[in-house]
């Protein structure tokens, strides 16, 4: 039961690690070129915000496995 939880909570990490990468990419991207849709860097920071909440949750479920 312990492998399963660890092996979820990677898989979840690596998806938040992936959104965090996209968006800074687009934020970068928002950046040098101001023609790309201001909606698009909109769903950019409210992607980011739910992948940073992802990353906490993994890592107190991770703590919580460790005890």
């Amino acid at each position: 039961m312990k492998a399963y939880l660890i092996l979820i909570s990677i898989f979840e990490a690596l998806i938040g690690l992936g959104g965090f990468t996209l968006v800074v990419l687009n934020l970068v991207k928002w950046n040098a070129d101001k023609s790309t849709s201001f909606y698009l860097y909109r769903a950019g920071k409210i992607l980011m915000v739910v992948c940073a909440a992802l990353a906490v949750l993994t890592f107190i479920k991770l703590f919580i496995i460790k005890m």
